[in-house]
């Protein structure tokens, strides 16, 4: 499979899956690029879609919605459904509490439980929801995890959004153009996920995306308009109104310009996030894919990555 062929798999799956208007929840209003990624890809299937989104937001700016029992609870993609990334589970939790009787349509997701009682409690959850759910999973092991213990659950195994992506697209609109570069980045996470190495590595330059590590200039004047708004007494509805339509038009693509200049400059990447070796892929770099520590970037690779040019997992 390439691109184009994971586009029209999960363009189909989307268009029968969203039978009805949607809102879409979870959003990445943070520096993660991976994470916006997925975000940006989001939108490029969903315009395939014939129905409307009616609302989207964060975690952080989610206020419940007026919407009838017919609308699809759409929950952003990615590799935060369990119980390593502590605010996405309790807060699909709130919004399947908000709406006892909507559907429900995950976009594919990594699923992992460090804890028992966590996967129990999400079990429950679920088990007590009186409208359809499915969970779409990236990969082998989440999709068994969903299968064996969620017994009033569709499960759906589709690629990571991210590998449908429209690179060029992105590209065009921020005035962006592919460069070979030259030398190797060895990208390396710096988080809990990270489940070290043992390679011989030969590299330039060492790092995790950039923005991780700093306010990018369009985050800054994010931060001081909310503190004048606050300092004015605006309403708070109308902050998180603007903070939605902020991250949306203006930090999304901050996000993305920072994490494509990054990888651009070099020809070979070593890549211990999934979506950084995804993205250098897009732009042409040859990749090398290091394993996180509960294997979600091999579980992705061997069902969907494996048969593509210039990327391989080691």
């Amino acid at each position: 499979m390439n691109s184009f062929d994971h586009r029209l798999l999960l363009q189909s799956a989307l268009q029968k899956l969203i039978t009805n208007d949607y809102v879409l929840l979870d959003l990445p209003y943070y520096s993660n690029v991976g994470d916006v990624l997925i975000w940006e890809a989001t939108l490029q299937l969903l315009k395939k879609v014939k129905h409307c989104c009616l609302y989207s937001c964060s975690v952080d700016t989610y206020r419940k919605p007026h919407i009838g029992q017919e609308v699809i609870l759409l929950f952003s993609g990615g590799g935060n459904f369990g119980d390593l990334w502590e605010k996405h589970q309790p807060f699909r939790h709130r919004v399947m509490e908000d709406f006892p009787n909507n559907p429900i349509v995950q976009l594919p997701q990594s699923v992992w439980f460090e804890d028992e009682e966590n996967l129990k409690k999400d079990i429950q959850y679920y088990k007590n929801h009186g409208a359809n759910v499915t969970i779409c999973t990236r990969d082998q092991q989440s999709y068994d995890i969903i299968q064996r213990n969620y017994s009033n659950v569709q499960p759906l195994l589709l690629p990571d959004l991210v590998l449908a992506l429209d690179i060029d697209t992105v590209l065009r609109r921020n005035r962006l153009t592919k460069l070979m570069g030259e030398g190797t980045l060895y990208f390396k996470r710096d988080d809990k996920e990270f489940a070290g190495n043992n390679l011989d590595i030969h590299y330039d330059k060492e790092g995790d995306w950039p923005c991780m590590n700093y306010d990018i200039k369009w985050v800054r004047k994010y931060n001081d308009l909310m503190l004048r708004l606050e300092r004015m007494n605006i309403p708070k509805r109308i902050q998180l109104k603007i903070t939605d339509l902020y991250y949306r038009y203006i930090i999304k693509d901050a996000y993305l310009r920072n994490g494509i200049r990054f990888l651009m400059p070099y020809r070979e990447v070593y890549a211990t996030r999934l979506h950084a070796a995804i993205l250098a892929w897009l732009l042409g770099k040859k990749v090398y894919m290091i394993d996180n520590t509960y294997h979600k970037c091999s579980g992705v690779y061997d069902l969907w990555m494996k048969d593509l040019e210039n990327i391989s997992l080691v």
